[in-house]
């Protein structure tokens, strides 16, 4: 009887061993660990960034008198070149809002010749380089930035200025020629295409020379200035 007890215990201990060691190599019910994923990071447009542009200049060139000749009409003509050229610039920040520095060099074709009424003269001036060296206050909106932008402008060109002396083929004038420095402002809009690329809208009106003389009592004014409208494409290192 003892030896029959025995024997049974034994079998139902083995029997659990083996159910536990099958149930061990069964597959398991649980989920796999979730993978670790990690948000690309946001875009910003703080950075050092270097382009090239190209568009259109509208040169506005004026001449007119004043003095004892009020009465003799002033004259304007406009004048579109192509302008082309490369920029450097560096962004910061803040939450959405964006303050830059940028700096450009430029070339100008925009040649302008203006004719005064009655034979009392006429004057032109041609294109050279033009540069610029502005602030820029933007909104981001993710990867669109919208901008205003202005500052101090500078260039090379030539102001030549004549009119006849007493109706006959003499004349007598003033030219002028060298670095002209003044003012520029205006804004644009800029799409970030991908982490280090954008491109971009601009206008910017340029005012880099006025200028002024006499003949006698008279004095003419000479006033030339662009608006130049261009595309660009900047890498940005960020």
């Amino acid at each position: 009887m003892r030896r029959i007890a025995k024997t049974l215990a034994l079998s139902i201990a083995a029997a659990t061993l083996g159910g536990s060691a099958f149930a061990a190599d069964l597959p398991s019910r649980k989920e796999a660990p979730p993978v670790a994923y990690s948000p690309p990071p946001l875009f910003t447009w703080t950075g050092f960034y270097i382009g090239l542009n190209a568009g259109a200049a509208i040169r506005d060139n004026k001449w007119g008198y004043s003095g004892f000749a009020p009465f003799v009409p002033a004259n304007a003509n406009n004048n579109v070149g192509f302008t082309g050229g490369g920029q450097l610039g560096y962004n910061w920040q803040m939450n959405s809002v964006v303050f830059g520095l940028e700096t450009d060099l430029n070339y100008l074709s925009a040649n302008n010749a203006s004719n005064a009424a009655y034979f009392f003269g006429a004057n032109n001036s041609t294109g050279g380089l033009l540069g610029t060296a502005r602030g820029r206050l933007g909104l981001a909106l993710d990867r669109w930035l919208i901008y205003a932008t202005g500052g101090f402008a500078y260039g090379n060109a030539y102001y030549n200025t004549y009119y006849p002396v007493a109706g006959l083929p003499i004349y007598y004038g003033n030219s002028s020629s060298g670095m002209k420095v003044g003012w520029t402002v205006g804004g644009g809009v800029e799409w970030a295409i991908a982490n280090n690329w954008s491109i971009k809208a601009e206008y910017l009106y340029t005012d880099i020379r006025r200028n002024s003389g006499n003949f006698g009592a008279a004095f003419w004014n000479q006033s030339a200035q662009n608006h130049v409208v261009r595309l660009g494409v900047n890498y940005h290192f960020n």
